[in-house]
């Protein structure tokens, strides 16, 4: 039976399925009325146009949005080819139109030349901020920039779905702050028509996947299921150290004793891999903090969460 939710329990991530045309503004609003509470946030935007996953973030599980953020994350996109916009996308202003006489292989070889590490463009109309301003702003009050700001990003996985001229549709696989519509734009520039966005739908981000979130119509009810997670299961792939005692109560008041020190230095050490955080979780694996080391190799906290 699907848990039913009070408002003490909501501290966590909450997996919902945003449809097209509002924006994620609108949409933690939304949440934010319907669970009648005012810690919402969310682990990366989405356009207006876009639809498909939102890792929206409850309660104290805000403070871990940082972590979240920097997931890779994956698209099904839809590419009108032959048209370019202002904005990279349909809901743009027509900057050219071409006609498209393509076929598959051509459509196939492009794509795949575009899988990897690109310098780009940010585009034009974005959140990304220049002197304290978006570049959206600037761009709807016709203010030029000089030199047009460039980001790296990464695309590990390129897939062509399918091709009925003039419709490219595309699986994505990228990186934290890599833009859809700059990869759908340089894959018309090599094509030499032109494309734009004219569907996106994020498929993941990180772990989390659309096949578990819920749409808006189901927040009233907070029959969650599986689209709800709690903090310390959201970050797995932290190691975690149980404390109990004389080490809960001091961690409760921003304390760390010597002993835990101890702990810590130990899992530090055996780990595989370099770990960035470790998880502190009391006996019922509810998560307390996070701590790193910090100058001298002591550790030292880098969120405390509330009981």
């Amino acid at each position: 039976m699907p848990r039913i939710f009070n408002q003490m329990d909501y501290s966590g991530i909450l997996l919902l399925d945003k449809p097209s045309g509002i924006s994620s503004h609108d949409l933690v609003a939304i949440t934010r009325k319907d669970l009648g509470m005012k810690q919402v946030g969310h682990a990366g935007t989405l356009d207006p146009l876009a639809s498909g996953l939102m890792v929206l973030l409850l309660g104290e599980a805000t403070k871990i949005s940082d972590y979240v953020l920097s997931d890779d994350k994956s698209y099904e996109c839809e590419i009108l080819l032959g048209q370019t916009t202002d904005t990279l996308d349909i809901d743009g202003k027509a900057t050219s139109n071409k006609e498209v006489d393509l076929d598959l292989d051509t459509i196939l070889q492009v794509a795949k030349s575009l899988k990897g590490d690109f310098e780009w463009e940010i585009p034009l109309y974005s959140a990304k901020k220049i002197k304290g301003k978006k570049l959206y702003e600037l761009a709807r009050e016709d203010i030029e920039i000089a030199t047009k700001p460039t980001k790296l990003m990464s695309f590990s996985s390129v897939e062509v779905l399918s091709y009925e001229k003039p419709y490219v549709r595309v699986h994505l696989k990228c990186s934290k702050g890599s833009f859809v519509r700059t990869w759908v734009n340089e894959f018309g520039k090599k094509l030499g028509c032109g494309a734009c966005v004219s569907a996106l739908r994020r498929k993941s981000s990180g772990s989390f996947h659309i096949d578990h979130a819920i749409t808006t119509e189901h927040l009233k009810n907070r029959n969650f299921g599986k689209s709800y997670i709690d903090i310390n299961r959201a970050l797995t792939k932290f190691p975690a150290i149980e404390i109990r005692g004389i080490d809960r109560h001091l961690v409760r008041n921003g304390q760390i004793s010597h002993l835990l020190q101890a702990r810590l230095a130990m899992v530090d050490r055996y780990q595989e891999q370099v770990v960035d955080v470790i998880k502190l979780v009391d006996d019922r694996s509810k998560l307390l903090a996070l701590v790193n080391r910090g100058r001298g190799g002591r550790f030292r906290f880098r969120r405390v969460f509330q009981a």
